[in-house]
């Protein structure tokens, strides 16, 4: 374990009024490290450290995989952490520079998860549930992969199998092209790009996932359209 990656005492935690998570699941954080990012990179690194260091705190057995993806393609940076650990993300992962393919991203990220899905089963180990966390301001700077009605049908038949899609988007405009390329719009964090919105963004994820990990896997097939706000 290096020094950015660190492990704390849960004998006691911050939210033990919340009920403990339910089965086996994996949190997947997906970081845009385009240029865009960049007014609002310190901001985001410190939301994404209170984010783990309060998921670390609910225990359980979830798992946690950290990519992120830049005009090269996806890197994996951390793979199947255990999340019950106060994970702290390390300053190289996100340095946000230069253009994105954020669709080509997704896309990759879901095949990336559908593959781990696939090599627990080959190997008989019990299935996990995936939570794909899009970590972006909403713009794909450098579109090269076309298909929004394919991806839209891969998100929700992946939603059916108990993989949920959920990104950031810091413009309206930025969500609207989220929402046409398949990511359902209750699954689409608006924030503005500015300390206060960032923290707010990430509140609410923050509080979202947490409802999403307590759930059993018939409640979370329930959720993969509506992340955010819980249906009636």
């Amino acid at each position: 374990m290096d020094d950015d990656v660190t492990k704390q005492d849960l004998t006691t935690t911050a939210n033990s009024d919340v009920a403990a998570p339910h089965g086996l699941c994996r949190v997947w954080l997906l970081l845009d490290r385009s240029a865009s990012m960049a007014p609002t990179a310190e901001p985001m690194r410190r939301a994404i450290n209170r984010f783990l260091a309060r998921q670390s705190d609910l225990g359980g057995t979830s798992r946690l995989s950290i990519v992120g993806f830049d005009i090269d393609g996806i890197h994996l940076f951390a793979d199947g952490l255990d999340l019950s650990c106060a994970t702290s993300l390390r300053r190289a992962w996100f340095e946000p520079s230069g253009t994105t393919r954020l669709l080509s991203a997704i896309d990759a990220a879901l095949d990336l998860i559908d593959e781990t899905a696939r090599a627990r089963a080959d190997a008989s180990e019990r299935p996990e549930d995936h939570l794909l966390l899009v970590v972006t301001d909403g713009a794909d700077n450098a579109f090269d992969r076309p298909g929004a009605d394919d991806r839209a049908r891969r998100i929700e038949q992946l939603g059916a199998g108990g993989i949920t899609v959920v990104s950031m988007a810091a413009t309206a405009a930025a969500r609207e092209t989220l929402s046409v390329a398949g990511i359902p719009p209750g699954n689409i964090a608006h924030y503005l790009a500015d300390d206060a919105g960032v923290e707010s963004a990430w509140w609410w994820l923050d509080e979202a996932t947490t409802r999403w990990r307590c759930r059993t896997r018939k409640a979370r097939r329930r959720l993969a359209e509506h992340f955010l706000a819980e249906p009636s």
